[in-house]
């Protein structure tokens, strides 16, 4: 096919993005543009993956796909609530809401920990599948891919630290009064969501055993 003449291209095309998603994130002020430049970075390693030309690298680009679609909501929605009780998405007047929310800030870390690919988390078997096979095609190119995974740690724990574990700010200080919680409504899809996320994580074959033939036969046609 004449995808495999451009199987280059499009991992170096992946790695740039990986990386402007990750140097962009880190320069992000608020959760939302964090979350969006982080998808971005997410984006490139689908690219990088189908580059590899390999069934195991085209397994890996749907896990990654699955998985941060299923994080970036779960991501979305907690700091959308904590937004919801806070008047704020901005990170700097963010802080101590494990305190005062503590299933928000609870859900909101195994999201963010996904992101960065924790093992038992969708995250982990995405990014370990797609560079095992990308490391065997383009090990230069995906060496660099690895540095956006390592920014994307740092950008992410970091974001944490300030909006849950850092000292209170803003309307989250003591006497503000935002204690209410997650309600029934907003746990059961936050729940549903996290139940997803470590299902994957821990037994990646119910999703395997879905695209595995697919994905075989793909390769098959482009040489991989």
């Amino acid at each position: 096919m004449a995808l495999a003449a451009y199987s280059e291209w499009l991992a170096i095309l992946g790695v740039i993005s990986i990386l402007y998603g990750a140097f962009a994130a880190i320069a992000a002020r608020d959760w939302r543009r964090l979350i969006a430049f982080s998808g971005i970075s997410h984006m490139g390693l689908v690219l990088l993956a189908i580059g590899s030309m390999h069934a195991l690298g085209l397994q890996g680009a749907v896990f990654m796909l699955v998985s941060s679609g299923l994080l970036t909501a779960l991501l979305f929605y907690t700091v959308g609530a904590q937004a919801e009780r806070t008047g704020t998405y901005e990170i700097g007047k963010l802080g101590g809401l494990s305190k005062s929310l503590p299933v928000l800030s609870g859900v909101l870390l195994v999201a963010a920990l996904g992101t960065v690919g924790l093992p038992g988390l969708s995250g982990f078997i995405s990014e370990i599948t797609l560079f095992i096979s990308s490391f065997e095609r383009f090990p230069v190119v995906s060496t660099l891919g690895t540095l956006g995974m390592i920014l994307a740690a740092l950008y992410l724990l970091f974001a944490m630290q300030r909006t849950t574990f850092g000292p209170a700010q803003g309307a989250a200080q003591e006497g503000q009064g935002i204690a209410r919680d997650a309600s029934v409504t907003e746990a059961i899809p936050l729940l549903v969501l996290v139940a997803f996320v470590i299902a994957i994580g821990v037994f990646p074959n119910i999703l395997g055993v879905v695209v595995h033939p697919t994905v075989q036969a793909l390769a098959g046609r482009i040489g991989g």
